[in-house]
């Protein structure tokens, strides 16, 4: 008989339903922040990763030339010493060598002595090379054993 009577109430059940729908409402309506939230962090972080700067192929042809081409080798132990250029290797023949087979027609490479307020000869590989676009720092050693801090301009021209 208790049943009967809950059952027939239409007040409570009209109550009831309605709390259900208000929650259902705020449930979809946080739902649908989320899920932009999520597209909009998503599409961030998908673009950032995949944002590079347009300069790479510069960035790797003048490292090319600082830590492989003119890279210091120590004769005892014949390690290479990334970010230190041997003086001697410094000349056309050797950055011709190692620029010969690239898709790049020419590079333009000078060394400046920072510690001695000296610039060296402007190096040019290939035809048509560019100016210097960016510097990078690095190490000098020279014949002598006396090492010194320098810059190496570097500049490509596609």
């Amino acid at each position: 008989m208790l049943k009967k009577k809950l059952l027939k109430n239409k007040r409570g059940e009209a109550l009831h339903i309605g709390f259900t729908m208000v929650y259902l409402i705020i449930f979809a309506v946080i739902l649908i922040v989320m899920a932009f939230v999520l597209v909009l962090t998503t599409q961030r972080y998908i673009d950032g990763f995949l944002a590079y700067d347009q300069n790479i192929p510069k960035h790797i042809y003048a490292y090319r030339a600082i830590n492989n081409c003119l890279a210091y080798q120590d004769p005892v132990t014949l390690r290479y010493y990334p970010g230190v250029i041997d003086f001697t290797k410094y000349k056309q023949e050797v950055l011709d060598n190692c620029y010969a087979n690239t898709d790049v027609k020419s590079f333009n490479i000078q060394l400046k002595d920072l510690s001695r307020q000296q610039d060296y000869d402007r190096i040019l590989v290939g035809f048509g090379a560019s100016l210097s676009t960016k510097s990078y720092p690095v190490w000098i050693k020279y014949e002598d054993g006396s090492t010194s801090t320098g810059e190496l301009l570097f500049g490509v021209s596609s």
